[in-house]
């Protein structure tokens, strides 16, 4: 290494605290909490962790600078001996130039990993739609030709790389040589201004993960058998093949693509061989996804570089490690994340039976796949045609089959809702009397006091909505005295802000009633409405409308300005037809909410081209927006301006095909973000739900139907790891509530209740950070518990429509 080189840690390198991880992936990583995952999206290097020591060293290079000059400046802020610290952070440095993260200062390398070409570059004779895959050498563009036809383009991007060239020529006579049965049909190829390119024909299908994933969510008799259908079609691909002395050497699910007629695309084959050939070309070493690495690829420190290439036994390995995982949706193995000890489990240990994670037991399926899985290759099937007879014998058998829980609460009358209400209780009991103590020992995650969001302001809305929902009168008093609670310690130092967190009023604002004083007084006012007490809810809706008239330049739903307008939907409701009520300061404030949002928001352009507001979702986004909008003109019986649907015709361009769905990036970019895509209330799917149901009611176009029933399927078949209403499964049970109450579909309220239960389950499995926050703990599950006892005046807290004007 040249200690004298200028390099920089380009800017697209992203470090993430581990504790910001999802929880699933967090518990398999073997790390201390305060470390960080570095990862470049769209490089091929796979992501890494450090400590804080060695994320803080790293950061240094945010600057062009030396090592010498970074361990220097490091040194000198830790106090620390640099010579010590060089010797320490070599092998570190080393790892991190290999592996690109660290790169020369003026190389290609440094920058950004974005697409060459913009939507509509005319390359030769093709018009580039739009860029569908892009990393570090290579991008994938939708194309037309000349005569109209979609094709896809593959591009190289690093020019004079002689190995990424030799890659491409590799992959172009291996098109040519197969027949396009099972994979993209060769249309040509050449090299413009050094890039190396090949046209070929467009696939379009769903990647296989997602094929099998809704598959095993099927009854288990039509589970198996569609599981055991696109079995076969896989391996009857790499027959093919092998037939034709090709193999692949990238096995996972993200290269096999299922066509809606049912045919399979085995795609990019840059990683691919053809034996038998006599040109010399590049000898590609084996790819694929490591948890499908051969016993042979583990041994890779021992052997010799022309030993490390796929095989077709190697091949046959990768391939049964797949399958497995495609019909259990778990490995073969519990694996490790980390590397030697994962590659000792692949060298060492067998194959679990599918009994030990819970599913049936399949024996002829079974045993198949563990010989396929033999740790020697002389113990697999010969070939991979002797494997697809052995799997062509495989039956369904039913008759033994006791259904499994999780595959039956669609399908049965009768669900155990026991541990629900059990939770629900233990709730109750917990919150029986107001207490500062259930937020002082939410160690290391102090939270403001009194908030709505996460106070015990949340504790006393709860408590309203449970009473009302079961016309209890003990439970609305105690809604009241925790009310009371929470006014007596407006005053406190952490009421409503903590500069733990950094949850400042430069973060959070000061107009939203999720987390300012505003929110005490809306709910005071639906819990004097409640009870009947129209004095109090006068006073109450006067001192929201005083508290919510600050500047705000923020427009968001739970942040900024339309999270009041639509809390004056809200309290409009409550006010209709009751002449003991005065609301004319409340219905002024809306309006001149409503008002100053879209004179501003009319000034930016489309949405897809709008860098002012680039995200879409519920809570930050245009759809939140929109959406109380919409809530706004509902309680006031106004007309809904000619620019929402305009704008809601832009949001929908943006949704893409998913599975069953469609689901919206929550942050509009061109370049990869890590969780952009999400299936929760706050930035996913779950909250658009609720915002093409409204625009349906409203409106009354099919197409915001649909658009609900597809965001809805990518809610289902992407449920959430967390409980929260924000972004868990009380968030996405609530939006299939929603549509359950907009469509009368009994189906969609069944999902709601499994999506509540695994909540319940995961609630009680594993202690949660904050388990007395209305929106991301424990408190929001229990009012969606209640909540589905009536479902058909279930409403998301502090969200949806709450009935009032329907009452009165």
């Amino acid at each position: 290494m040249d200690f004298q080189e200028a390099l920089t840690l380009p800017e697209d390198v992203e470090l993430t605290p581990v504790k910001e991880l999802p929880a699933d992936i967090r518990a398999k990583v073997q790390c201390s909490v305060d470390s960080y995952v570095i990862s470049r999206p769209r490089s091929r290097t796979q992501s890494t962790i450090v400590d804080p020591e060695g994320a803080a060293l790293l950061t240094e290079f945010r600057s062009s600078m030396t090592i010498y000059e970074a361990v220097t400046r490091y040194s000198k802020l830790k106090k620390k001996d640099p010579n010590k610290i060089m010797e320490l952070a070599f092998p570190l440095l080393m790892n991190f130039k290999n592996w690109n993260i660290l790169v020369p200062s003026n190389s290609e390398q440094a920058k950004p990993i974005q697409p060459s070409f913009p939507e509509g570059y005319q390359f030769n004779e093709l018009e580039l739609d739009k860029c569908i895959q892009l990393v570090e050498d290579s991008e994938i563009y939708q194309a037309k030709d000349k005569e109209g036809n979609l094709v896809a383009l593959k591009i190289m991007r690093t020019c004079h790389n002689n190995k990424i060239n030799q890659v491409y020529e590799w992959e172009t006579t291996i098109l040519k040589h197969l027949d396009g049965t099972f994979t993209p049909k060769y249309i040509t190829s050449g090299v413009t201004e050094n890039r190396s390119y090949i046209v070929m024909e467009l696939c379009s299908g769903e990647h296989v993960s997602r094929v099998a994933k809704r598959f095993r969510e099927l009854p288990i008799k039509e589970s198996r058998n569609k599981l055991l259908e696109l079995c076969k079609k896989i391996v009857s691909a790499y027959v093919h093949l092998h037939t034709n002395n090709v193999i692949h050497g990238d096995v996972h699910q993200g290269n096999l693509l299922f066509e809606e007629e049912g045919s399979l695309k085995v795609i990019d084959f840059g990683l691919g061989r053809l034996e038998g050939t006599d040109k010399d070309f590049y000898q590609p070493f084996c790819g694929g996804h490591l948890f499908y690495s051969s016993p042979e690829y583990t041994k890779h420190e021992q052997i010799t570089p022309s030993e490390r290439k796929a095989t077709f036994a190697s091949e046959q390995y990768s391939l049964a490690a797949m399958l497995y995982f495609l019909i259990i949706g778990e490995h073969y193995q519990k694996f490790s994340f980390d590397r030697n000890e994962l590659f000792r489990q692949i060298r060492e240990e067998t194959m679990l039976s599918f009994t030990e994670y819970g599913q049936e037991p399949w024996p002829e399926m079974e045993e198949i796949l563990k010989k396929s899985l033999h740790k020697e290759p002389a113990g697999r099937f010969p070939s991979m045609a002797h494997l697809a007879k052995q799997l062509n014998q495989v039956r369904v058998d039913t008759e033994s089959f006791i259904p499994i829980e999780k595959e039956t609460i669609e399908k049965t009358e009768y669900v155990d809702f026991n541990p629900a209400h059990n939770f629900l209780d233990n709730i109750l009991k917990r919150i029986d009397t107001p207490s500062e103590s259930l937020f002082a020992v939410t160690a290391g995650m102090p939270l403001p006091l009194c908030s709505t969001h996460s106070g015990m302001n949340g504790i006393a809305y709860a408590l309203y909505r449970i009473a009302s929902i079961q016309g209890d009168a003990h439970l609305l008093a105690l809604s009241d005295r925790w009310l009371h609670k929470t006014i007596a310690s407006m005053g406190e130092s952490n009421a409503f802000y903590t500069n733990t967190n950094q949850l400042t009023p430069e973060v959070l604002g000061r107009v939203s009633p999720f987390h300012t004083p505003s929110g005490i007084y809306m709910v005071q006012a639906l819990i004097s409405h409640a009870m009947g007490d129209f004095v109090t809810q006068q006073s109450a809706l006067d001192k929201f409308v005083m508290t919510s008239s600050v500047p705000c330049d923020n427009l968001d739903l739970t942040l900024g300005k339309a999270s009041t307008l639509l809390s004056c939907s809200i309290l409009m409701d409550t006010t209709h037809d009751n002449k003991l009520l005065n609301n004319s300061s409340l219905l002024a404030l809306g309006d001149t909410i409503l008002q100053s949002l879209w004179e501003k928001l009319n000034r930016y352009p489309t949405i897809r081209d709008c860098p002012e507001m680039k995200y879409l979702g519920i809570a930050h986004g245009w759809a939140g927006v929109m959406y109380a909008t919409m809530r706004w003109c509902q309680s006031t019986c106004k007309p809904i301006p000619n620019f929402i649907p305009v704008r809601l015709r832009e949001l929908a361009e943006l949704g893409e095909p998913t599975g069953r769905g469609l689901r919206w990036k929550s942050i509009l970019s061109d370049q990869e973000i890590p969780y952009n895509y999400m299936s929760g209330w706050c930035n996913g799917t779950a909250g658009m739900v609720h915002l093409w149901t409204l625009a349906h009611q409203m409106i009354k176009e099919k197409t915001y139907l649909d658009l609900a029933e597809k965001s809805a399927w990518n809610v289902w078949e992407e449920p959430a790891e967390i409980i929260g209403l924000c972004c868990g499964h009380a968030g996405q049970a609530y939006s299939l509530l929603n549509l359950y109450k907009h469509t009368g579909e009994e189906i969609w309220l069944q999902r709601a209740q499994e999506l509540m239960l695994k909540g319940v389950h995961t609630a009680t499995s594993n202690p949660q950070e904050l388990p007395n926050s209305l929106f991301r703990g424990e408190i929001g599950l229990a009012v969606l518990i209640a909540d589905l006892a009536k479902p058909e005046s279930a409403c998301m807290p502090l969200f949806e429509v709450e009935g009032w004007r329907d009452q009165s």
